[in-house]
């Protein structure tokens, strides 16, 4: 009787490990695009020379993430580099991204953004996207209006 029911129960967690091994394991490139607005503003930063911090914060929509806001922050210049972003979910889960690119006198961007992990189900995200960014003229409180749009891919 007992070697029956131990031999049953080891089949049991056999068949419950097989599935959750092959869900664990997965982290394929899923196409991965959005588009919103964003807002951009200077802020002084000696550390970061004559142009100073730029601070973004948008509300978009993108695959996996459905309705999100995003922040990220650069030192400012024509060709950003060293750049931080986060994408907030509406459940609260977060992609964490590292970007750089270049930007024009126009207000044109094109910036290569790499995907470096997460919280919740985008917690070991990789992947990576290409935005497009369109600044408007400066407003009278001295912020940028804009869009953005990407496509890429990410895996979780």
């Amino acid at each position: 009787m007992l070697k029956e029911l131990m031999a049953t129960t080891a089949i049991g967690l056999l068949t419950l490990m097989v599935p959750l091994g092959a869900v664990s394991a997965s982290n394929d490139a899923r196409p991965f695009k959005g588009s919103g607005n964003v807002m951009l503003e200077y802020v002084e930063d000696a550390g970061c020379g004559e142009f100073g911090r730029a601070q973004m914060s948008s509300e978009g929509r993108a695959t996996h993430l459905g309705r999100l806001e995003m922040t990220a922050t650069h030192c400012a210049s024509y060709a950003p580099a060293g750049g931080e972003a986060t994408m907030v979910a509406a459940n609260g889960d977060a992609l964490f991204l590292g970007y750089s690119g270049t930007c024009d006198e126009s207000g044109s961007c094109s910036i290569d953004a790499q995907v470096t992990g997460g919280t919740g189900r985008f917690e070991d995200a990789s992947g990576d996207a290409a935005f497009t960014v369109q600044f408007g003229a400066p407003q009278a409180d001295g912020s940028i209006v804009g869009v953005w749009v990407w496509t890429g891919s990410l895996g979780y």
